[in-house]
């Protein structure tokens, strides 16, 4: 769309670029219901949720590039590339490494209360240390809870993925909600 935009003249190359990096990300929504309805198996519609997620973050670090570009006047293919494999990469990098400290830590610890603080701040955390670092935050986060959803529930309590409401007492996110305050 936006190589359209700059061959009709419509637009400066950079800003359709930026155009182009800006709807790119693509919405699951329809497939994942199609999916349902359909009985689809689970694991086809977490994969096609889970690659809308690393399309999202791609397109997220593609436009912060393209708006430096729009913003500075100056591109470089070459300083670009090699900008977007190292925002992105690092972001996934960071989001590994810190989901299986996590998933690690979780495996040592027998109280759901601890399990569900831990993945959100593995969720913040990894967000604010891949931005500190000027990576991606939305690609470290996908990819821990990648690994912390694959590799982490496995030594979780049986309570931990329960947010139903349990007779007589509050769901466990509330429960955690409280001991974290």
């Amino acid at each position: 769309m936006g190589s359209i935009l700059a061959l009709t003249g419509a637009t400066s190359l950079p800003l359709a670029f930026l155009f182009g990096a800006l709807i790119s990300a693509t919405d699951p929504l329809a497939v994942v219901a199609t999916f349902r309805s359909l009985g689809a198996p689970v694991r086809l519609t977490v994969l096609v949720e889970g690659e809308s997620l690393l399309n999202d973050g791609t397109a997220i670090v593609m436009f912060n590039l393209m708006l430096a570009v729009v913003l500075t006047g100056h591109f470089d293919l070459l300083s670009s590339a090699v900008d977007f494999v190292r925002v992105a990469i690092g972001g996934v990098l960071i989001g590994l490494v810190l989901g299986w400290v996590v998933s690690a830590l979780i495996e040592r610890v027998d109280d759901y209360l601890i399990e569900m603080t831990l993945t959100t701040v593995l969720a913040f955390g990894s967000y604010l240390l891949a931005e500190q670092l000027h990576l991606s935050g939305v690609l470290a986060v996908v990819a821990a809870g990648l690994v912390n959803g694959n590799l982490g529930s496995r030594g979780m309590s049986p309570l931990h993925g329960s947010c139903f409401r349990i007779p007589g007492n509050t769901s466990p996110f509330w429960q955690t909600r409280s001991y974290s305050c």
